[in-house]
């Protein structure tokens, strides 16, 4: 419950956009955190007859300090452009009023709402920028030719920038070297143009021109693609759907898999997923494919997200603004007309971070945890991976299971100087077998361990068996900010926090919740003491803190049926009997 809310509206104009500009403060009663930072949602609503036919939600984030009353009391700032707040018009009444609520998760786990403001009227959310297009195209484009020509100025500025006279463009602030002074200039012309010397950009512009090009070819779309730019889980949510789509064979099934980045593509692989694109009735993926946020679909092509992740622990997606360089305007993740949830609950983050309708996330829940209520299938990969690895037998098995540190792909990488194996193998008891599986992204090089006395129970898994079935056989999950601790409070796996470096990570990337209320088990920060606690845990097992309200808050949906339950909403998205209801 909030107590003393006082909320504070200003409306400005840019040449492009009504800013909409929100102060809020006030004490939540009863409400203990730890963090200085919290995440709330600010949810735009224009409700006609009783319906919300637009509706957008957007993050709000509060500096929160505790009182002596046990309160917390929050204060925070939001600016929103709203010429972006609805991506689509169609629908949108200028004379209608546009309300705004502040939502948040209270102690309870329950959601609550409090509308701020009735003041803004539909008109305001149009874009205020009507030259024509085209001329607006073609002088850029004559100012990009002016800029290239000037590129050595623009180079020159990056190098003294770099060298502390002037400022370096934010994304050159996170480079060095060459690097660091080619991003300043590539910034700086971008900044002016609009255009860039990015290779992912001139790539994308591509296949958004190819997919135009094949719109116009093909009269009707008919199937479902299923397109990624990551590795495909074996179990994962698009591997079990595709494979029930194809055992049962009612529909034509294509892919466009990869594990190239849009900019190592060649124009001929750009091409072939753009013409696939553009002939498919139904786009799955599960994750971020950027290159969607160039095309405008096709009306008639409907795209489903079945994001990779249970629950909401980290931020992703559109809930990062205003907390990243992520702009107002970007179209990244804004093609999706539907995606699904592991919980009920769970509906209003995926809807802000997708830029979507909240009415257009299902409620299916999620393929990949079918698993874990299917006996039969837990008790055949038990044994086959018994059979793979039989030095796991009669052993105990602790699985270390970290996210990543980093901004991305490119940059990913995990610390393992504060996990040392060495020592933590040699503190361990000696029927313990440590398995460790890296993100995706992290490739650490753990062959020095070799020829040590405890190599035989030591196994590097990164990139190798389904973390899903490693956890089966798992006595113990040491992680961090990873989203495993979904899968893993299904079947009650006791869990220890290796948060060496929470205060730093969370300046870097922030979470939905309070990490120190939120997570189902012991937080630890140093070395000495995780040791201490794993030996404890697997010398004595104890039952895991996991309580139902965190399984029914972030996990309700989750019942074995996950998978049926999207394909048949795929088909009938494919037969239109599926609509989404309203588009953002």
């Amino acid at each position: 419950m909030i107590k003393n809310l006082q909320a504070v509206a200003d409306v400005t104009k840019t040449d492009r956009s009504v800013v909409y500009e929100l102060t809020v403060s006030g004490k939540l009663k009863g409400y203990k955190t730890t963090a200085a930072r919290m995440h709330m949602l600010l949810s735009f609503v224009q409700d006609i007859d009783g319906q919300k036919k637009k509706q957008r939600y957007y993050p709000m984030f509060v500096e929160c300090t505790m009182t002596k009353e046990e309160d917390c009391k929050f204060i925070g700032t939001s600016k929103v452009e709203l010429a972006y707040v609805f991506a689509d018009k169609k629908g949108l009444q200028p004379d209608r009023n546009v309300s705004v609520s502040l939502c948040y998760v209270d102690q309870n786990m329950q959601w609550q709402e409090i509308e701020v403001s009735r003041d803004l009227r539909g008109e305001q959310f149009f874009d205020l920028y009507q030259q024509p297009r085209v001329l607006i195209r073609i002088a850029k484009l004559a100012l990009f030719g002016l800029c290239t020509v000037l590129l050595p100025v623009w180079l020159c500025s990056g190098w003294l920038a770099s060298k502390g006279i002037g400022k370096l463009s934010p994304r050159a602030q996170k480079a060095s070297g060459k690097k660091a002074i080619f991003y300043h200039a590539n910034d700086m012309v971008k900044a002016w143009t609009g255009y860039d010397y990015s290779v992912r950009d001139h790539k994308t512009r591509y296949f958004a021109r190819q997919y135009a090009r094949a719109v116009k070819q093909i009269a009707t779309p008919e199937g479902v693609l299923f397109l990624s730019e990551r590795q495909v889980d074996a179990g994962g949510n698009l591997d079990r759907v595709r494979s029930l789509l194809q055992e049962e064979g009612k529909t034509e099934l294509k892919e466009f898999l990869t594990t190239k980045t849009v900019d190592k593509l060649t124009l001929g692989e750009l091409k072939k997923s753009a013409y696939l694109a553009a002939g498919a009735k139904v786009i799955v993926l599960e994750d971020f494919v950027p290159q969607l946020g160039a095309l405008n679909v096709r009306q008639e092509t409907e795209v489903l997200q079945l994001w990779h992740a249970c629950g909401a622990f980290k931020l992703f997606g559109l809930s990062e603004l205003g907390l990243t360089d992520l702009a107002q305007n970007t179209r990244n993740h804004r093609t999706y007309t539907r995606a699904i949830v592991s919980g009920s609950a769970m509906a209003p983050f995926y809807s802000e971070a997708f830029g979507m309708h909240i009415n257009n996330i299902r409620q299916t829940g999620i393929p990949r945890t079918d698993v874990f209520f299917d006996g039969e299938y837990r008790k055949e990969t038990v044994a086959a991976l018994y059979e793979r690895y039989p030095q796991w037998k009669d052993k105990k098995i602790m699985l270390f299971a970290p996210t990543f540190r980093g901004s991305g792909n490119k940059t990913a990488f995990y610390p393992m100087e504060r996990f040392p194996i060495d020592l933590v193998m040699n503190a361990l008891p000696p029927d313990t077998v440590l398995l460790v599986k890296q993100h995706p992204f992290v490739h650490s090089d753990l062959s020095m361990y070799r020829e040590c006395d405890f190599a035989d129970r030591l196994f590097d898994l990164t990139g190798k068996e389904n973390i899903n079935d490693l956890l089966f056989i798992t006595d113990l999950l040491v992680t961090d900010y990873s989203s495993s601790i979904f899968e893993a409070a299904l079947i009650d796996i006791p869990m220890i926090f290796y948060a060496f470096d929470l205060e730093e990570y969370l300046r870097e990337r922030d979470l939905y919740f309070d990490f120190a209320e939120f997570v189902p088990g012991e937080i630890v920060e140093d070395l000495q003491t995780l040791i201490s606690r794993m030996k404890e845990v697997l010398i004595s097992p104890a039952k895991t803190s996991v309580d139902d309200s965190f399984r029914q808050f972030f996990l309700g949906l989750l019942d074995g049926s996950s998978t049926r339950r999207t394909t048949d909403l795929i088909y009938d998205m494919l037969d239109g009997t599926d609509q989404p209801t309203y588009i953002n």
